[in-house]
């Protein structure tokens, strides 16, 4: 891809769907060029039963090392709310993982995306 084509240019999103359930990791999303984290949303689908234990924490993983980007708390919000994370700007090596980890709520359930860009001296494929 030329660096000049239009996705080096703009802003894209990857839906991840619908994650839920206490204490688990979810929404893992990888590329294999090198980005930019810019935000992370999250539409409630079913709302959460603890304002404290629904919150969903943003992880960078590179090779062995885990590090915590930011929070969202949807903690009791209804059904369609939309929460996002602040922006991130977080450069993401190719093969990197961004998860979502689910707080200790078991009922809270949403859809998440990430909004990324790539960067321009990603390596390129044939």
């Amino acid at each position: 891809m030329p660096y000049d084509h239009p996705n080096y240019l703009v802003r894209q999103e990857a839906p991840m769907g619908e994650i839920g359930g206490a204490n688990q990791a979810y929404a893992k999303f990888m590329r294999f060029q090198k980005f930019r984290l810019k935000r992370v949303f999250y539409e409630v689908t079913t709302a959460g039963t603890s304002a404290a234990n629904n919150t969903q924490v943003i992880n960078h993983i590179a090779g062995t090392v885990t590090t915590a980007l930011g929070t969202m708390t949807a903690g009791t919000s209804a059904a369609q709310s939309q929460i996002q994370s602040a922006i991130l700007n977080r450069e993401v090596q190719s093969g990197d993982v961004i998860q979502l980890n689910q707080g200790a709520d078991v009922t809270g359930k949403g859809v998440v995306s990430y909004e990324f860009e790539t960067l321009p001296d990603s390596v390129q494929t044939a």
